[in-house]
């Protein structure tokens, strides 16, 4: 499945394997590997570049949602060149462990938000008080 890329719209597509493909020269783009993630570079309508990390932009077409600053790509195979929609959550670290909003921290709270780089929202799973 292939979707218009937010702010790129008739320039390019992604689909949901990871893969940018070129409207105008019909062509797939390659990724750049960055070391720990890929990057895909896209210019606009003004000719203006600039670098995308390719697992967030997969995640944010389709999920029309986007990653806040202490946000971070989590691969579910831990492969970061799996971009496939499927292989991609979204998460933060706390305590210096990786959990996805959802998970159950010490067999007691609910990890629902983070509001900051120091803030987080927890629900208490015995009792539901937040």
């Amino acid at each position: 499945m292939m979707k218009d890329i937010p702010g790129y719209e008739g320039l390019y597509k992604v689909s949901n394997m990871g893969r940018v493909y070129n409207l105008q020269s019909k062509q797939f783009k390659k990724p750049i590997n960055q070391g720990n993630y890929l990057e895909i570079r896209l210019s606009d309508y003004h000719g203006k570049r600039s670098g995308k990390h390719l697992a967030k932009l997969v995640y944010n077409t389709f999920n029309h949602d986007s990653f806040e600053k202490y946000e971070q790509v989590f691969y579910r195979d831990f492969k970061f060149t799996n971009v496939q929609l499927s292989n991609i959550s979204k998460g933060l670290t706390y305590q210096g462990k990786q959990y996805l909003i959802g998970d159950i921290i010490d067999n007691k709270y609910r990890l629902l938000e983070r509001l900051d780089t120091n803030n987080f929202i927890f629900q208490c799973i015995i009792c539901g008080k937040i």
